[in-house]
């Protein structure tokens, strides 16, 4: 296994993308009309978006299960934690256990590294100062998308401006927490999210759905989040284990 696939399995682990959801007109039918006019799905989604943006340290504990296709036969279930600590603009730490990856990230002041703890093994990069401009450089160099880490981004309302108004279901239970759910759909994907009322409108679950296949898999994450982590500045600096074998990252080649 070389370093371009481990780091491509990496961040899709951070893949962002329960029942089948179906959006249906008699659904929104079953709504208030007046609980549908006051609120936008977009607007609700933007204002999560903008508080996100403004963190400037904080950490994410999620669970991710995604779908994938075995053997081109059966539809399998893969878990994963996931956890996530940023300090803007420059230091991420990132923590992947489960079914198929065990890995961490390191993103600090300039130092891209990424450490397989199945392989004992790791590769490392020179990059830029910034979160925003290294996952940039990184998505662009290896071909890799990753809804989770678009969260990471100072500017995401910018980036991921929802495309259409959306459909907004109502309010919700997640947790104990009332959440705003919302939905948004193109030819492509489907989006649905839980966002926390209130003045911290924190993401608290998204589905996403890939509508390019027959299978049309969905990847669900479920979210914590600690807006005051307690951490030494250190978390960020990666120290490699004893006997692990530095190896090189080799950029994406389309085949």
């Amino acid at each position: 296994m070389n370093f371009k696939q481990i780091v491509k399995v990496s961040f899709v682990s951070i893949l962002l993308l329960g029942t089948t959801f179906i959006w249906a007109n008699d659904t929104k039918a079953t709504l208030p009309q007046s609980q549908v006019k006051e609120q936008k799905a977009s607007d609700i989604l933007l204002n999560a978006y903008r508080y996100i943006e403004s963190l400037r340290h904080f950490q994410i504990k999620a669970i991710n299960l995604s779908e994938d296709v075995y053997k081109d036969d059966v539809i399998v279930e893969l878990r994963h934690k996931i956890t996530m600590e940023v300090r803007r603009p420059g230091s991420m730490f990132v923590d992947i256990e489960g079914d198929v990856k065990n890995q961490e990230i390191y993103i600090n002041q300039g130092r891209f590294v990424i450490y397989s703890k199945k392989y004992n093994m790791y590769g490392e990069l020179e990059v830029d100062e910034t979160i925003d401009d290294t996952l940039d450089m990184l998505f662009n160099m290896y071909n890799i998308k990753s809804p989770l880490a678009n969260l990471v981004y100072s500017d995401i309302s910018s980036r991921l401006r929802p495309k259409n108004d959306g459909y907004y279901i109502g309010v919700v239970d997640y947790k104990g927490v009332k959440c705003d759910y919302v939905v948004f759909t193109s030819d492509t994907k489907e989006l649905q999210v839980w966002i926390q009322k209130g003045n911290k409108p924190l993401i608290r679950k998204f589905i996403i759905i890939d509508k390019t296949i027959k299978e049309k898999l969905r990847s669900t994450t479920m979210l914590d989040w600690n807006l005051h982590p307690f951490s030494f500045f250190d978390r960020f600096e990666f120290i490699a284990p004893k006997n692990a074998m530095k190896i090189d990252i080799l950029p994406y080649k389309e085949d």
